[in-house]
């Protein structure tokens, strides 16, 4: 019976209505959504949570007319919500549940943190001086081989984790959280979704000469 299909679609975030400048406010709560969609789905195009819907609902009502026999309920659920607060910035993890059709369910994880100065998402490069990657992706990589229990005499690709030219390359899917940054690599991104995600923390005290002066960690220096 085509009554006992459905299409189930909520969201919940965070809104931030105090505690930084109100030129800043409304950058600020634009960022935090452009990005928990962004999460959802990739688009250069602005978008707002009821374009998303409508879109869904017309997908779903295509293909439940012309398939009504095969297609299954579909869902999208995004729970997002603040981890770290700080008084130049906040940290905000978003999960995105969904199932569109397919062999499963989707299952993503995105943590962002934003500077409360400016209402802008913060990139590692806003965090520590030029030439820091190499350094930092090594060091990332250490703790991964640790946690995966891979001996630096093994491949990363042997062990079936993709990365471009077989290099660990860390991502900008992280939030900054009390002293560390913890990174996030979600099913497929680095390996097959039979392995699942990858949470890694990574001690900002391990890297005080690199941190940018004027940075919203500069006072972790100390």
């Amino acid at each position: 019976d085509d009554l006992e299909k459905c299409l189930t679609f909520s969201v919940e975030y965070p809104v931030i209505e105090k505690g930084v400048p109100q030129t800043i406010l409304q950058k600020l709560n634009d960022n935090i959504i452009s990005d928990i969609i962004g999460s959802y789905m990739d688009t250069e195009e602005r978008m707002n949570f009821d374009q998303i819907k409508i879109g869904l609902k017309s997908d779903f009502e295509s293909l439940l007319k012309d398939y009504p026999e095969s297609i299954n309920n579909w869902n999208l659920e995004i729970i997002s919500d603040i981890l770290h607060q700080d008084s130049l910035f906040i940290s905000v993890a978003t999960t995105i549940n969904s199932y569109t059709g397919g062999a499963h369910a989707n299952y993503v994880q995105s943590y962002r943190s934003y500077d409360l100065r400016t209402g802008e998402t913060i990139q590692l490069e806003d965090l520590f001086i030029e030439g820091f990657e190499e350094e930092l992706n090594e060091y990332a990589e250490i703790e991964f081989r640790m946690d995966k229990q891979i001996p630096p005499s093994k491949s990363l690709r042997d062990e079936g984790f993709s990365f471009e030219n077989d290099r660990f390359t860390l991502n900008q899917n992280f939030a900054i959280i009390n002293r560390s940054m913890v990174f996030y690599f979600n099913p497929y991104e680095i390996a097959p979704y039979a392995t699942g995600p990858t949470e890694l923390e990574l001690k900002l005290t391990d890297f005080v000469k690199w941190i940018k002066d004027g940075s919203v960690i500069e006072s972790f220096k100390d």
